[in-house]
């Protein structure tokens, strides 16, 4: 490695070691809506991938719902294959088999579950969240979050303790299949650990209680952070609808209010496309990863999108047409690196993503939640060279734009366009990486201060 290399990598871990000596979240309040799910969680091998039929190849892409077996080998070859984060829907015999498979391992699930207890225990101000299919069972995975959900009655707003809500309705379940890097099913060895997750035919309920106490709770939020939106049903349309309602009630309460989205995959390509033209003009801030990234950047027509899914510089072309859309702030994560546009200051921005950075070090070596006395264990791992080494390729991009390249490989911005990149901490066994990305959006968005 050349002395540059070397004191670029020196640079890093100054910085991480610099940010594991702060918490950021302290004092944060969110509302969160709109998904909690309980997760049955199997480690995939040869043995348990037997039972399936393999698929005579890989398909090229996998953008529709597992309605047969057939369906669900073909989406399992195209997510281990590629190493992709793949969420399909899929049909309640391919549930019924899916039960049936092995010994899963049942955890707390959803994106609104897991950035709740990201923020309870690293010491939130307040936190409150919408009770989609809050059965007993699901409740009880609240236990020990510092959260409530706001309800309106005719006294006003009432806040239940999360833990303690539950009404007549049965829990989501999704079965989320791990995989380690080498694992092959009808094609290559993946090239990095992954997951699949099959989720039942379902729908979001918005609970009337707490939508009534929107225009009372906005006001005490700094962030309303939205998720589950491949979750609205057959009639997602309508569900869009009063998703746009929320958003517009929220911020004609609190015109302050920040809202972001964390998109999910999203097979159906007319959901997806709804998505971009009903729901992100509407935001601040969006969260995805690489494959999430790519399948905005299909629709948009981006020539090369395929490339998205591992080339930083086409994914900054993605994300500055998201911005296209209206949204000031984008966020994608991907091994080995982080990149945001953001209508903040870069130094706000990178700090940001470095905490988010630590934050996803712990989750990614223990599988679980992090806790905020872990984070200066995260500051020691390694960094990804890979993530230092496609600084270098943005450097170039930025230098071809006429920018100053040493920042942009040396510092990790450009502030030209308010863009940063971040190379990340290497885990290189992690353990489960069912809500690694939602953890990661949502140590960055709430850590970050909007100007």
């Amino acid at each position: 490695m050349r002395s540059l290399d070397r004191a670029i990598i020196k640079g890093w871990e100054s910085r991480y070691e610099a940010a594991s000596k702060r918490n950021p979240l302290k004092g944060v309040r969110g509302l969160l809506a709109y998904n909690s799910v309980i997760d049955k969680v199997l480690s995939l091998d040869e043995d348990i991938l037997a039972r399936l039929k393999k698929p005579r190849r890989v398909p090229p892409i996998f953008a529709k719902a597992a309605d047969d077996l057939e369906d669900l080998a073909e989406g399992l070859c195209y997510s281990i294959s590629n190493g992709l984060a793949l969420e399909v829907i899929c049909s309640p015999k391919v549930i019924a088999f899916l039960e049936g498979m092995g010994d899963y391992e049942e955890r707390p699930g959803g994106q609104v579950l897991t950035v709740a207890r990201l923020l309870s225990d690293f010491a939130a101000e307040a936190i409150f969240v919408h009770p989609d299919r809050f059965s007993r069972k699901l409740a009880s995975l609240y236990h020990g979050v510092d959260a409530d959900v706001p309800v309106h009655t005719g006294d006003g707003v009432e806040y239940v303790r999360a833990e303690d809500f539950h009404w007549d309705c049965t829990a989501e379940v999704h079965y989320i299949l791990e995989y380690q890097r080498s694992l092959s099913f009808g094609g290559g060895p993946s090239p990095r650990a992954n997951r699949f997750i099959a989720a039942p035919e379902s729908k979001i309920l918005f609970h009337e209680g707490w939508e009534a106490s929107l225009p009372s709770v906005s006001k005490k939020c700094e962030l309303l952070f939205l998720a589950g939106l491949n979750h609205m049903g057959e009639d997602y349309e309508d569900s869009f609808q009063v998703v746009r309602e929320h958003i517009q009630i929220a911020k004609a309460a609190n015109p302050s209010l920040k809202v972001h989205v964390e998109i999910t995959s999203v097979p159906d390509l007319m959901k997806r496309e709804a998505i971009i033209d009903r729901i992100l003009p509407l935001v601040d801030s969006v969260g995805l990863n690489e494959t999430e990234l790519a399948d905005i950047a299909f629709l948009q027509g981006l020539p090369g999108w395929e490339k998205v899914r591992s080339d930083p510089v086409y994914q900054l072309e993605a994300m500055h047409l998201v911005r296209a859309l209206g949204v000031g702030r984008v966020n994608m994560h991907t091994l080995g690196y982080y990149l945001c546009l953001s209508p903040n200051p870069v130094e706000e921005i990178r700090s940001s993503l470095l905490f988010a950075g630590l934050v996803g070090a712990i989750r990614a070596s223990t599988g679980r939640s992090p806790r905020s006395e872990e984070i200066p264990m995260a500051a020691e791992l390694p960094l990804s060279e890979r993530g230092v080494k496609e600084l270098g390729r943005l450097g170039d991009l930025m230098a071809l734009k006429g920018f100053d390249r040493r920042k942009m490989v040396e510092e990790g911005w450009c502030p030209e366009e308010n863009f940063v990149a971040v190379p990340t901490k290497l885990v290189s066994s992690p353990g489960y990486t069912v809500g690694l990305g939602d953890t990661i959006s949502g140590a960055a968005v709430f850590s970050e201060r909007w100007s």
